[in-house]
């Protein structure tokens, strides 16, 4: 009778432990598919940067402005259809803040004076993605 009560004390371990096995897999699983677009990797953030990097800089024209309203509105819309939902803002300012993830902005390209030139500056998450491309008219 003793060997039989320490059998099923010991089945009862056994089966406890691979229940808070069990558990512990389906949270970790759990965390790493909704932090999936969170985690991205240097190549894959040098990447998505290189394609807004082009644009920023001084002396840019007026064609590459609206070269780049043109780009960000194509990856805005693409974006939404993703599961990673990496937008662009563009701000017409002197510098790009550093707020974060940006928001599917509705964006239309300006009239810009073909006459002038524009700094462009990028702003960069706290993960380095390029999330804001401000301009402003150099005088």
């Amino acid at each position: 009778m003793e060997n039989a009560s320490k059998a099923l004390i010991i089945a009862g371990a056994i089966l406890l432990a691979i229940i808070i096995i069990t558990l512990g897999l389906a949270v970790v699983n759990n965390a790493r598919t909704q932090m999936g677009g969170a985690n991205l990797s240097k190549e894959q953030i040098q990447t998505f940067n290189s394609q807004w990097e082009n644009f920023v800089g001084k002396n840019k024209t007026a064609a590459e402005v609206k070269a780049m309203y043109s780009a960000v509105i194509a990856n805005n819309a693409a974006e939404t259809q993703s599961d990673e939902k990496r937008y662009v803002n563009i701000v017409n300012s002197d510098t790009a803040s550093t707020t974060g993830q940006a928001t599917a902005p509705t964006l239309s390209i300006p009239s810009i004076t073909s006459a002038k030139t524009y700094t462009i500056v990028a702003g960069y998450a706290n993960n380095g993605l390029i999330v804001e491309l401000a301009y402003n008219e150099n005088t």
